[in-house]
């Protein structure tokens, strides 16, 4: 009875929250809504299903539910524990204690609430009652981050620099930026507790570190134009049309932590209406700092929607500033390198808004990484995976970033109008890929070429061309395999290949046969591929005419052996040696014939294993894994 109210109550919410955000977003009558008509009580939303799992005997007792519970509970009071959610998405949870029947109705009503778990935490600490009256701005409503990927850091070069020079303190010189960062630690990191001195110091220490210049100056509340005042303490725009780089708050103890850049975020929605040359062209950046209590808290956000929805982001750094807490020497130095490093960052800001000039060839590409990608010679024309594959375009003669030195295949017969994947790897969640697997299967055509990997530059730019630090992004750029058409061959995965059952069994021996091959190449030389499921193994399949007019695919041999057909293996990013390279630390519990165990070594024969055991299933109960691509000779 538990676990069919929690999914009713999740069903029930999910509907609410969606209907009603989306008419507050969409009506364009609505300039301004007063939130206690407005807005749901989320945080009850969030009592009530921890009430549920409560209740439960066998969940309440469980370790995922007490880790759940700590983690939505700690941020009604403590913006921190955003962050460590965003950093660490709760596991799916370990079912193996409880019953199938029981574990298939907890299951989904999991996911579901993990789903909503960002977007239910975020309005839960926007808006932490019902019953306030102040008056927001609805027209443009924030999108917290909460995919995997990619970080808000990775969508603008400016919270790029920032994160790398954050990340890689070894590595940053003690130039003049580092004395006035010093200097301006120097204030910070003083008693703050009177509310006027907080105030004049935190400005003193901010003009000092980024001083106002001919394009740029700070502004108070005295120079905030009159619909803006007594609700933003401090701002640093362009001069020639008030553009907002760096908002910054002055919160003290008698704010409510929840409502922490609330502010902020409503200038910035506002702004988006007047700039929206600005998004179209580079996302119009723009920095939030926050400063509530002894907290210095910096966030980044940028506008990739061409809906106005913008996406802000907590970025790493956040520093204590009291001068008396036990180890306040490392607050003095984290102090500094978030300000040292908040002052690369505004430079890059600033570098970026001069760069726009208004007209906008092509639109600022939703969800995409644009980091090592500006003005390059890789075009994105389709994003493929949000935020990890995308189709480009290469073009050498804008080769800044001399990517045809490291082309491996060289350039003959190179052409515009070829198509490429660009994968893209974050280094802090994928440290590496298994490059020696895919090109020992690209030399047998058993996988796509492999043209070459690279690091952005702003490492180098930042650092010197004698140092090169850990890039937070790099990327991959392998061969593309297009789809079928009436009119030519081309690939499939051999999960989708099951929408026709019939012409699966019938070449499921020769697959079979092809598979095991593979699996040959790979134990030869001690590797593994470690994710070997049929939706990350292509057929390349010709489309059938029947007399009926119908169409279907049919599997294609290879040309130097007849015995095997047309096999290519995608997604390396667990592949390595056997026994080195291990599982992460959850993998997808609907899979039911993964061998090994989370975390654990991939074994020399778990390829193999895992091979034999869907193939028992393939393809007459076993279900599409992904959803398949639109042909358009369906």
């Amino acid at each position: 009875m538990a676990i069919g109210t929690l999914s009713r109550l999740i069903d029930n919410a999910l509907t609410k929250i969606r209907s009603r955000y989306q008419l507050l977003a969409m009506d364009s009558h609505t300039e301004k809504v007063t939130k206690g008509d407005a807005i749901y009580n989320f945080r009850t939303y969030l009592e009530e299903f921890l009430a549920i799992f409560e209740r439960h005997p066998g969940i309440s007792q469980s370790g995922w539910f007490k880790s759940l519970k700590t983690r939505l509970v700690g941020t009604y009071a403590s913006r921190e524990r955003v962050g460590l959610i965003m950093r660490q998405p709760i596991k799916t949870p370990i079912l193996t204690e409880y019953s199938t029947e029981v574990r298939e109705r907890i299951q989904p009503a999991f996911e579901r609430l993990q789903s909503m778990q960002q977007g239910l935490l975020q309005y839960s600490r926007d808006y932490p009652s019902p019953d306030s009256e102040e008056v927001f701005d609805w027209r443009f409503p924030p999108r917290y981050l909460s995919q995997k990927h990619p970080s808000v850091i990775f969508l603008s070069s400016p919270f790029y620099q920032y994160a790398l020079c954050r990340t890689n303190p070894e590595y940053l010189p003690k130039d003049a930026d580092y004395k006035l960062a010093l200097r301006a630690a120097n204030l910070l990191n003083s008693d703050l507790s009177n509310k006027s001195i907080k105030r004049k110091k935190i400005i003193a220490a901010l003009s000092l570190l980024i001083p106002d210049n001919d394009g740029y100056c700070w502004a108070t509340d005295e120079k905030i134009p009159s619909e803006h005042q007594a609700k933003f303490n401090l701002v640093y725009w362009r001069k020639a049309d008030h553009y907002p780089a760096i908002i910054v708050e002055l919160s003290d103890h008698m704010d409510l932590q929840p409502r922490s850049l609330a502010r902020s975020k409503a200038l910035y929605a506002l702004s988006l209406e007047k700039f929206q040359h600005i998004q179209k062209e580079c996302g119009a950046p723009a920095l939030f700092l926050d400063f509530f209590n002894s907290r210095m808290t910096l966030a980044g956000a940028v506008c990739d929607s061409p809906f106005g929805m913008y996406t802000y982001q907590i970025l790493p750094g956040t520093v204590d500033l009291r001068p008396n807490w036990p180890g306040c020497c490392g607050n003095r130095q984290d102090t500094v390198l978030s300000l040292l490093s908040l002052k690369k960052c505004v430079c890059a800001l600033m570098e970026l808004l001069g760069s726009c000039k208004g007209q906008v060839d092509q639109e600022f590409n939703t969800g995409t990484p644009s980091i090592g990608l500006d003005s390059s010679s890789i075009t994105i024309t389709e994003v493929i995976k949000h935020g990890i594959l995308f189709k480009v375009k290469l073009d050498f003669r804008t080769d800044n970033h001399k990517i045809a030195q490291t082309f491996e295949a060289g350039r003959p017969g190179f052409s515009p109008d070829t198509d490429y994947v660009l994968k893209a790897i974050y280094g802090r969640r994928n440290t590496r890929y298994g490059t020696s697997v895919h090109k020992r299967l690209a030399a047998a055509r058993f996988a796509p070429a492999f043209h070459c990997e690279f690091a952005p530059m702003d490492g180098m730019d930042l650092f010197g061309e004698g140092i090169k630090p850990d890039p937070l992004i790099r990327y991959c750029l392998f061969e593309y395999l297009p789809l079928p058409s009436i009119e030519q061959s081309g690939w499939i995965t051999l999960a989708n290949l099951t929408l026709w059952s019939d012409v699966a069994r019938q070449y499921k021996p020769l697959i079979h046969n092809t598979l095991l091959y593979i699996l040959s190449l790979l134990e030869q030389a001690n590797m593994v591929h470690g994710d070997f499921r049929p939706n990350n193994i292509l057929i390349k399949v010709k489309v059938e005419i029947g007399v009926d007019e119908s169409h279907r695919p049919l599997p294609l041999h290879r040309e130097d052996r007849e015995d095997l057909l047309d096999i290519m293996v995608v997604d390396f990013d667990w592949s390595g040696k056997a026994g080195e390279v291990c599982y992460p630390y959850s993998r997808n519990d609907r899979v039911p014939y993964w061998p090994g165990r989370d975390a654990g070594p991939i074994g020399p024969n778990d390829d193999r294993k895992m091979v034999e055991a869907w193939m028992k299933l393939w393809p007459e109960t076993f279900g599409v894994e992904s959803v398949p691509a639109v042909y358009d000779w369906l």
